[in-house]
């Protein structure tokens, strides 16, 4: 099976590879390591090429290791197409000139994407309020906002209600969907 000879691909992605028999080209690991380094770089390649793995590679190692050594964008795909707006309800911080559909009079498609911390529903009220009481210390750290920030994420925080009223909120949204496409949430 091939494997690659970069020391910057860590293992559990030449498995990735070489579980399809396939072997990392030369342009994406030179990307890769540019983007170890903390190097800019341009890549230029033809359709076919594998130019989109190559471009996100390093953006997934990244993730993969959950470094936070991020600030920015990690990873700008550019082709001919051009964003045209966000579905948040508001602009990305890494994105202030991109508007929202909103802005563009499409009001009621946003669809904000969002991470909650659940525990079992018969969990006690004094263990939830701790619960929150840690995740809202750690979350209020500039190294957990820094983290997440470096991640693309915009760090906020909320409680209990406030996480329910999200879950809410994206049920009645997706709920006719799921019924129109008959999808069967037990699989």
């Amino acid at each position: 099976m091939p494997v690659s000879s970069s020391p910057h691909l860590p293992a559990r992605f030449d498995a990735w590879f070489a579980g399809r028999g396939w072997s990392p080209r030369d342009h994406q690991l030179q990307l890769l390591a540019h983007a170890k380094a903390g190097e800019s770089a341009l890549l230029v390649a033809p359709t076919g090429a594998g130019k989109t793995l190559a471009g996100f590679l390093p953006s997934l190692v990244d993730l993969s290791e959950a470094r936070a050594n991020r600030r920015n964008l990690h990873t700008l795909y550019i082709s001919p197409l051009k964003a045209l707006a966000t579905v948040g309800d508001k602009r990305p911080t890494a994105l202030p000139d991109v508007p929202t559909v909103r802005e563009l009079g499409f009001a009621g498609m946003e669809v904000n994407g969002w991470n909650g911390i659940f525990a079992p529903a018969k969990t006690p009220p004094e263990i939830i309020a701790r619960l929150q009481g840690a995740i809202a210390a750690a979350m209020a750290t500039e190294a957990v906002r820094t983290r997440l920030t470096g991640m693309g994420a915009e760090a906020t925080g909320s409680g209990p209600a406030e996480l329910q009223a999200a879950v809410d909120t994206q049920i009645r949204n997706f709920r006719p969907i799921i019924e129109e496409l008959r999808i069967n949430p037990e699989g």
